[in-house]
């Protein structure tokens, strides 16, 4: 468990590290969300997408928190 821990760790670094670079890179609207059929049907900017980024940062934090107190879980 520990060897996918640091394998989610290292793909969500590495992951963030490319947003980083390339966020001056993209459009001043991106695609936020999408219908089931592919069209998308809501934009946002660029500060938007950092909040998105942020909040997936937290929620991946809140995950490996939460793993340490499951019963027979680590």
């Amino acid at each position: 468990m520990q060897q996918l821990k640091r394998l989610h760790a290292g793909v969500s670094l590495a992951s963030w590290c490319a947003n980083v670079l390339l966020i001056p890179e993209l459009p001043s609207q991106i695609p936020m969300h999408w219908r089931i059929n592919g069209q998308v049907d809501r934009w946002g900017d660029k500060k938007q997408y950092d909040m998105a980024r942020g909040f997936r940062i937290i929620i991946l934090g809140f995950d490996d928190l939460a793993s340490e107190y499951r019963p027979g879980q680590s």
